[in-house]
Parts: C-alpha cells; sequence; structure tokens
C-alpha cells in the first residue's frame, strides 16, 4: 500500500495507534457485552448496549494482523497458520454446537491473545522501531 504524501498519517502512527487501542480495552476487565437500562427523567427507559470488550480486543487483533500481513516473515506465517488453524477448529465447533458461546469467546480471546504476542515478536524481528544505524522493516 502506497501512502500520500499528503496524508500526514503514516503506517507507524497507525501501528501506534492500533497499539494504544488494544493498551485502552485491555486495561479495563474483559466482560461479555449486555444490555444498560436507565430511567431518564420524563420516565423513559433508555437501553444502552456495552459491547463485549473479549470481542472488541480480538477484532483489533485481527485487524493488526490483516495491516501487518504484508511484513509476515517465514515465523509469523508459520505461526499465523497454526493459530488459524485453531480458530477454524472453533469456529466448526461453534457451528457444530460443540461449544457454547461462552467458551467460544473464551478460548478466541486465548487464541488472540497468542497471536498478538506472535505480531509483538515479528514487529521485534522486523525493528519496527528504527533504531539507528538500521533500518525499521
Amino acid at each position: 500500500m502506497e501512502w500520500s504524501g499528503k496524508d500526514k498519517t503514516n503506517e507507524k502512527d497507525i501501528l501506534i495507534q492500533i497499539v494504544s487501542d488494544l493498551r485502552t480495552i485491555a486495561q479495563r476487565e474483559f466482560r461479555g457485552g449486555y444490555n444498560s437500562s436507565t430511567i431518564s427523567r420524563d420516565g423513559n427507559v433508555i437501553e444502552t448496549y456495552i459491547p463485549d470488550s473479549r470481542r472488541e480486543y480480538s477484532q483489533l487483533v485481527d485487524f493488526l494482523c490483516d495491516f501487518l500481513i504484508p511484513d509476515f516473515d517465514e515465523q509469523m506465517a508459520k505461526d499465523f497458520a497454526e493459530i488459524s488453524k485453531k480458530l477454524e477448529e472453533l469456529v466448526i465447533k461453534q457451528n457444530n454446537k460443540e461449544i457454547d458461546n461462552e467458551e467460544f469467546i473464551i478460548t478466541k480471546l486465548r487464541l488472540s491473545r497468542k497471536l498478538l504476542q506472535h505480531l509483538f515478536l515479528l514487529l521485534k524481528r522486523i525493528n519496527w522501531k528504527g533504531k539507528k544505524g538500521q533500518q525499521a522493516g
């Protein structure tokens, strides 16, 4: 992907923002989504959906992975294939009703954390920080 010179945002900025968003989600207790009801001053009930932070986290890890695919090295490609296989097996189990939704999201969250760890190792290998005297991946 080519980045326009007019756009002040670059790939590194996007990466930092994604990691910052992940950090924000991970700072909170992981909870399932739920509806919150409040009563307004005029007596109306206001329903607000509170998103499932586990799903938000997993979704953001998936996005980070998609973003970094062009930078995958041989090791990351292997790690990604292994984790993807486990995720596919998990989806099949859920679709076949072998596991419930709660077991699905807990297991997916664990796999997302494992994937994130491998992505951070990839970032280290490709020297995304661009230390002195070296070029970033």
